[in-house]
């Protein structure tokens, strides 16, 4: 298939990572929207190489969906960069730290970000990384939005809101969507989680 995505305004691709041989876009570098959802994953390094390069081809996209429920962590190690990137959601079981900072290093205009988190099991002997390793460029002067979706407070969602609370410096509003749970427990989180805000005057949404 050869798509000439000169004039294209959106691309809603849904498959395995496709070789140039079977899917090649021609002028892709203008699309502004696009959601991006890998249903299968890479079992192999070329395969791992194909998510690489086809992201690379829509990495002038202002707007980002991407679906990472099958991507092993692996692949966001040469995740390219997506400069001109303001709005980014992340669908899937939440990334570990290592593979979300690599994310975010990567898009440094990023101004709204949306974790729609699906349930999984947290890694093993997970680490927490130095709050400091999170103070990247767009977290510092960029982001102004951050909305995390099925927030059920184990160890890496706890992990992941810490690290992007206490950097967020110019955050102007936040969304938490719970999931349903005792009064208590809902309460306790809300609390924990505005206590690693640090920016000033942010609009708090928890519902």
């Amino acid at each position: 298939v050869h798509i000439d995505a000169s004039e294209l305004r959106s691309l809603d691709y849904s498959g395995a990572a496709p070789a140039e041989s079977l899917l090649s876009l021609h002028g892709a570098a203008g699309i502004p929207s696009c959601t991006v959802n890998f249903c299968q994953a890479p079992s192999s390094e070329s395969e791992r190489d194909r998510f690489t390069r086809f992201m690379e081809k829509i990495s002038a996209a202002r707007n980002l969906h991407l679906h990472h429920q099958h991507l092993p962590y692996s692949c966001f190690e040469g995740f390219p960069s997506f400069s001109s990137l303001t709005r980014l959601a992340l669908q899937g079981a939440l990334l570990i730290p290592g593979a979300m900072r690599r994310v975010l290093e990567q898009a440094p205009n990023l101004e709204i970000l949306t974790l729609l988190m699906e349930f999984s099991t947290v890694p093993e002997r997970l680490t927490a990384p130095d709050e400091s390793s999170f103070s990247v460029p767009c977290l510092r002067s960029r982001v102004k939005e951050i909305n995390m979706v099925h927030y059920q407070g184990d160890a890496l969602q706890r992990m992941m809101a810490r690290l992007l609370f206490r950097n967020a410096l110019v955050l102007e509003r936040m969304c938490v969507v719970l999931v349903k749970g005792p009064f208590a427990l809902q309460y306790g989180l809300k609390k924990e989680i505005e206590g690693w805000m640090v920016a000033g005057h942010v609009e708090k949404v928890f519902l």
